[in-house]
């Protein structure tokens, strides 16, 4: 499986460098033709002229790849796929949502049709999938810290850590037996410390500590190489996007054909920088507004407390002083 990824991403790769390549060829050849009748200012001209023209192209496509791309992460649930598919914690998280539903739908239909029961099973995980992608449809670093307070309860429960007092006895009873171990092993705590730290340091004797430090150097691990890809895949499909919006709009502007070349190398490079850059002014833009929305609550807050505090006295005065009718 790794060597077939890594073929897509050395085939990517040489694409990639083929159409830059092409590029550089292209604008070599038109810039180093000399039309008759064309002058070397003319000439330097019509190139900052084209320059400036790939630039607002390259700056439109990849505004309307960004637009393009959130909207489709935000609809479609993309980095929540991703994340799912490549975080070892959502074998614990689906199970610990889904066990108590199918029970409880066992309990109520009783023993039904086999065509029935395969199909509610089979939609029951597409519910539990789509819902799941939901879940984890969150920032890496806040999915990364719920991870961490996953994996601190498998510890817990599994290999709890045992106090000074007991220490002479910790030998004997870090390894389990037999039937405990295999509880263990079905469990989805240990499902999921397998998935980070492997099967082969949870076997046998086990040291609490030392297994708490593997598995936070494990998540480490994960943050780092989970968040590499998932950016690398978002600038990727920004500049694909970008180069198909300039592609659509090259062929219905009569130029050249080294011309229209260029362009679209430009728009596919810098295309998806634009793309990034508009990324980060819209991510300013969400979080200066969440800040001045903490503000405005927190001085509501202030203001309430202060009219409270001017009305009480003259509430209970007046309440002190209320005459009652006869």
């Amino acid at each position: 499986m790794r060597n077939r990824s890594n073929d897509i991403v050395y085939g990517i790769f040489a694409i990639f460098v083929g159409i830059v390549l092409t590029a550089v060829a292209a604008i070599t050849e038109w810039f180093l033709s000399r039309p008759a009748g064309v002058t070397r200012l003319q000439a330097t001209a019509d190139l900052i002229t084209f320059a400036e023209q790939t630039l607002t192209l390259s700056a439109v496509v990849g505004f309307a790849a960004m637009a393009t791309l959130e909207i489709a992460k935000r609809l479609f649930h993309l980095r929540g796929w991703f994340f799912l598919s490549r975080v070892p914690g959502a074998e614990f998280l689906r199970s610990a949502r889904s066990v108590r539903p199918g029970e409880k739908g066992e309990k109520e239909k009783g023993d039904p049709a086999e065509k029935e029961k395969k199909g509610e099973k089979e939609k029951s995980a597409e519910v539990d999938r789509w819902a799941g992608a939901g879940r984890f449809d969150l920032p890496l670093e806040q999915l990364m810290a719920q991870l961490g307070y996953a994996t601190d309860q498998a510890l817990d429960r599994l290999f709890p850590v045992r106090s000074s007092d007991s220490a002479p006895s910790q030998a004997t009873s870090a390894e389990p037996p037999d039937a405990a171990d295999d509880a263990r092993r079905g469990s989805p705590e240990y499902k999921l410390l397998a998935r980070l730290v492997g099967e082969a340091s949870l076997k046998g004797k086990v040291d609490p500590t030392m297994l708490r430090i593997e598995t936070q150097a494990a998540l480490d691990d994960l943050q780092v190489s989970v968040g590499n890809a998932w950016r690398w895949r978002l600038r990727l499909t920004s500049c694909v996007l970008a180069a198909l919006f300039a592609l659509v709009a090259l062929l219905y502007v009569p130029v050249p054909p080294g011309s229209k070349i260029a362009a679209l190398a430009g728009s596919f490079l810098l295309g998806g920088f634009f793309a990034g850059f508009f990324r980060d002014l819209a991510a300013i833009v969400e979080r200066f507004r969440s800040l001045w929305a903490d503000i405005l609550y927190t001085a509501s807050q202030h203001e309430n407390e202060g009219r409270v505090a001017t009305l009480g006295p003259q509430k209970h005065w007046a309440g002190s002083t209320r005459k009652i009718p006869a």
